[in-house]
């Protein structure tokens, strides 16, 4: 057993990136660990001169194979995977920890394993779940441990471990007595891409003060132009995240599919609550695993019951901040932190973290 493993974290970094791995790498570190953090959106210098719509051309041509997207050895695949082994060379790293994320091929994963004596090489899947799309259980198998952030789309003895995303890089602090909320300067606010989903729960909204953060909402079918003032930006990142957040009477989730359905949560479920803030998020049964809705959180089920919360919440101050400020003292107190994410992790693929 290695008291002090060495972890290779491959996933994205960076200021404007998410920031799932840089807190795992920090939960890995704190269970004595020491992590080298390879960014996996490294891509080919080539690639801003032509080669990305090459790809694109071959994608949208169905063609069968697949050299003009990753065969060649100026694709990005290709050049991820010789930075990897560049920084497997220089750092010797006992666990390959790969968050799925970009990929790495079958060969390429198992070669480095045995040239670099390497324990153990751990997927997890971050992505969406998929219906009837096999790529999850295929990419499973290219792994000695394997984990999925939702339960659709394989069994049990598929050997995939559930392991959900969700967690907290470090606690709030426990609010004293019946904290004043922060002055709450927009109405409804929402972080998220355009999806077809998104856009049939916002359009009720849409004569609400609703303010929107994300990409795709402006292209061509989608939103119309008389209500693009309602877009900020398409993008914020770190702080102008949580201070967008915490501006907000009602910070609202739209999942891109519907978690009632199919299983899995997105970070909006912890991340909101710890910043003392109102979360109005689209109900599903694993909700409860990590908030109580209706006391912690509030959840809707359709467009027209979005709407009705929305209209009632906005006008009830009092019993809003109620429910922000109990989300706030869960987070406190009780919503798993990436420390302890990662030491189960450990755990459970048969190396021991030392953080309590």
């Amino acid at each position: 057993m290695m008291n002090q493993p060495r972890i290779l974290v491959s996933y994205f970094f960076g200021p404007r990136t998410i920031p799932l791995g840089e807190a795992c790498a920090r939960g890995f570190e704190a269970n004595g660990c020491t992590v080298y953090r390879f960014n996996s959106q490294v891509s080919h210098p080539l690639d801003h001169f032509g080669l990305k719509w090459l790809a694109k051309l071959a994608r949208g041509l169905h063609l069968s194979d697949d050299y003009l997207v990753n065969g060649h050895p100026w694709s990005n695949l290709r050049y991820r995977e010789r930075c990897m082994e560049k920084a497997i060379a220089n750092f010797r790293p006992d666990v390959l920890f790969i968050i799925r994320g970009n990929s790495f091929r079958g060969p390429f994963l198992k070669r480095v394993k045995k040239q670099f004596g390497i324990a153990r090489v751990v997927g997890w899947w971050v992505k969406d779940p998929r219906p009837d799309d096999p790529q999850l259980l295929a990419d499973s198998k290219l792994y000695d441990d394997y984990f999925c952030i939702h339960r659709h789309g394989y069994k049990e003895v598929d050997g995939i471990g559930y392991l959900p995303a969700l967690g907290l890089e470090q606690r709030p602090a426990m609010p004293v007595g019946n904290m004043v909320p922060p002055p709450r300067s927009r109405g409804i606010v929402l972080v998220g891409g355009w999806s077809k989903r998104r856009e049939a729960f916002v359009r009720p909204l849409l004569d609400l003060p609703l303010t929107i953060v994300g990409p795709g909402w402006k292209k061509r079918g989608r939103l119309e132009p008389a209500y693009w003032s309602k877009i900020l930006t398409s993008q914020l990142w770190g702080s102008e995240v949580e201070d967008f957040y915490r501006s907000g009477k009602i910070v609202l989730n739209i999942t891109s599919w519907d978690p009632a359905v199919l299983t899995g949560l997105n970070l909006r479920i912890c991340d909101v609550p710890a910043l003392g803030a109102f979360l109005l998020t689209d109900a599903a049964a694993e909700i409860a695993e990590f908030v109580e809705p209706g006391r912690e959180v509030a959840t809707y089920t359709t467009p027209e019951d979005l709407r009705e919360k929305a209209l009632y919440y906005l006008a009830n101050d009092t019993e809003r901040e109620a429910v922000a400020l109990a989300g706030l003292r869960r987070a406190a107190t009780d919503i798993e932190t990436y420390a302890q994410k990662m030491a189960r992790l450990l755990i459970s693929i048969g190396l021991a973290g030392v953080a309590e």
